[in-house]
């Protein structure tokens, strides 16, 4: 009877690890390869039965960056994205750090009311949003839209860096202590430079959470110069007739910052979700 050695046994694993990693990575890219090769396409050999384009047309991309109606809610989108971004994590890294730092009575359900936020869907909390929103005069305003995203990405910023603070041995805040620091000086100067992982990991998720986002924009934003990318990408499509090349361009050109910030971001993410899960 045949057998394999050891090492035959170990190269054929991974030989079939690999295979399935392979063939899950296509199926799971061809939906980005598929639009973008749509969009490459004349408006006459959009719906064409091949993987490729008989020829390469430009003309979509050429409408998007010289149209300032498409060109303006994909800088909207930029703006909206960053700022609440920079504003979860302005407000969640003290608060994280303050629940990782003091056990104090009852921080586990201060805790759980914060994370508590996430568990209505949006769609329940939209009309008092929007009555508040409408009561200061923020209606139809980017700053509205970025609130309301920092709303929504706040609670995972201070659930995630809580649990990668806790990964940082306290004594580190203490040595920087006695030689002199203040506590806020310790986060700063000590805690969030080890740190950088977990952070860069919340604020990729905490983007790619605004970026994507379309009830909030949609419910508090009216006029054109206000729309951000989702809802444009939305308007683009008509019901009597749509420019297909247009819209999947449009869409390639939406995914482009996130798979940028992916590569650029990546060793970075997978250490920060990799030790936030371990205590």
């Amino acid at each position: 009877m045949f057998t394999l050695s050891l090492k035959h046994r170990r190269t054929l694993r991974s030989i079939l690890v690999y295979g399935v990693t392979l063939l899950v990575a296509l199926i799971m890219s061809f939906p980005v390869f598929w639009m973008i090769s749509l969009s490459l396409r004349p408006l006459g050999e959009t719906f064409a039965p091949t993987l490729l384009p008989g020829s390469i047309d430009l003309q979509a991309y050429r409408k998007i960056l010289t149209n300032p109606s498409l060109r303006i809610p994909f800088l909207n989108s930029m703006l909206v994205a960053a700022s609440s971004t920079l504003l979860a994590l302005g407000l969640g890294l003290p608060t994280a750090y303050g629940l990782s730092r003091y056990r104090f009575r009852g921080s586990s359900a201060v805790l759980m009311f914060i994370i508590g936020n996430r568990m209505f869907p949006p769609v329940l909390l939209t009309v008092s949003y929007f009555f508040l929103v409408t009561r200061v005069g923020l209606y139809d305003t980017l700053l509205a839209v970025i609130l309301m995203d920092t709303v929504l990405t706040l609670p995972f910023a201070v659930w995630m860096m809580r649990n990668y603070f806790d990964t940082v041995p306290p004594e580190l805040d203490e040595a920087a202590i006695v030689d002199g620091t203040t506590r806020l000086g310790a986060l700063l100067r000590v805690v969030l430079p080890v740190s950088t992982p977990g952070v860069a990991a919340t604020a990729v998720y905490c983007f790619l959470l605004a970026w994507n986002e379309f009830l909030f924009a949609f419910t508090f934003t009216q006029s054109q110069e206000n729309q951000v990318t989702s809802i444009k990408i939305a308007s683009l499509q008509g019901q009597f007739w749509t420019d297909w090349p247009a819209l999947l361009g449009y869409s390639v050109l939406f995914i482009f910052p996130i798979i940028i910030l992916f590569l650029v971001m990546q060793r970075y993410l997978v250490q920060g979700l990799a030790a936030g899960s371990t205590k």
